[in-house]
């Protein structure tokens, strides 16, 4: 649910991240980065939606990270056999 802050539209990062598919660690990671703005209000972060809805729309795509090669899962380390390769 959208929050009006001084004439500004933003989405919590929990809401950001699911129209995204991406999780909120990541999209902290973007605002930290300079890559989508935000701000923290009453102790939740925020992201701004034009700032969101403009860097989706100029072709950028969120990684969630390297992943594994044998199970394709997108968290390092899992420590099936496949993830071998990604280690070395």
């Amino acid at each position: 649910m959208e929050r009006m802050i001084d004439g500004v539209s933003y989405l919590t990062v929990d809401e950001a991240a699911d129209l995204l598919a991406t999780t909120p660690t990541r999209l902290l990671m973007l605002m930290r980065g300079k890559c989508i703005s935000g701000m923290r209000a009453e102790g939740e972060w925020l992201v701004a939606a034009d700032s969101l809805t403009g860097w989706a729309a100029s072709g950028h795509v969120v990684k969630l990270g390297k992943g594994c090669a044998g199970c394709s899962s997108s968290a390092e380390g899992c420590a099936c056999p496949g993830d071998e390769a990604d280690r070395q």
